[in-house]
């Protein structure tokens, strides 16, 4: 099986930022101010992955909607390569 990460959408940017042995760190920028607005990474007490927004960020529904489509999609690559 073969997935594509989204690395860009219409509002934010996804950069790696780091990678541990078995999982990605992600930044999220801003694509209007390329202000860093946060990071997606492993959780492991959730067992998948999460943002987690700098502080003073605020995000409407469209940005919200696009993060939730890429951690989606991170989880799904993750459980892909636990098989």
């Amino acid at each position: 099986m073969n997935f594509e990460l989204l690395t860009t959408s219409k509002y934010m940017d996804f950069q790696l930022a780091g990678q541990t042995a078995k999982t990605t760190i992600w930044k999220v920028i801003s694509k209007k101010h390329a202000d860093v607005l946060g990071k997606i990474h492993w959780y492991f007490n959730w067992r998948q992955y999460v943002f987690e927004p700098e502080s003073e960020t605020i995000f409407n529904a469209s940005c919200l909607a696009e993060l939730a489509t890429v951690l989606k999609e991170l989880n799904t690559l993750q459980r892909h390569r636990e098989k």
